[in-house]
């Protein structure tokens, strides 16, 4: 980045310094809200994504973008980053995606996403269970 000065100077990326710091400081090594996931349908049925989109979002994921593609794929996989594989495992569990279809990604993709989500000719609609509690499993007011 050039400043009006005309010097040349790094700029931080917030997201990354945030993940550096609870890294190192906290032992985190992955967090949901600076996770990197996109969802690509490439099954053709335009009326999947958002509500995949939504479903990730409603597992408390903030960076979630979607795309799509003309290739078509029959099953849907799950690409991850290296590193975030513990984070990918856990959300395919929440949505019901098999574990047999992750693999690691070492494309140029995994430098822009952590967990890519594709959506192939056999995905449906996710099912979002959203948990109200009663009254009774509420603690008593003092």
């Amino acid at each position: 980045y050039m400043t009006p000065a005309g010097a040349s100077v790094l700029r931080p990326q917030a997201n990354r310094l945030k993940l550096l710091v609870r890294e190192v400081f906290f032992g985190e090594s992955h967090t949901q809200e600076l996770t990197r996931i996109e969802v690509v349908n490439s099954a053709g049925v335009p009326a999947l994504t958002n509500p995949m989109v939504d479903a990730v979002k409603a597992q408390g994921f903030e960076q979630v973008t979607a795309s799509a593609t003309r290739q078509r794929v029959k099953e849907s996989t799950v690409k991850v980053r290296a590193g975030v594989e513990d984070v990918a495992l856990e959300l395919m569990r929440q949505l019901n995606l098999p574990a047999d279809r992750l693999e690691i990604d070492e494309t140029q993709y995994a430098a822009r996403t952590d967990i890519r989500i594709i959506l192939g000719e056999d995905a449906k609609p996710p099912t979002i269970r959203i948990v109200t509690p009663t009254p009774a499993l509420l603690p008593a007011a003092p």
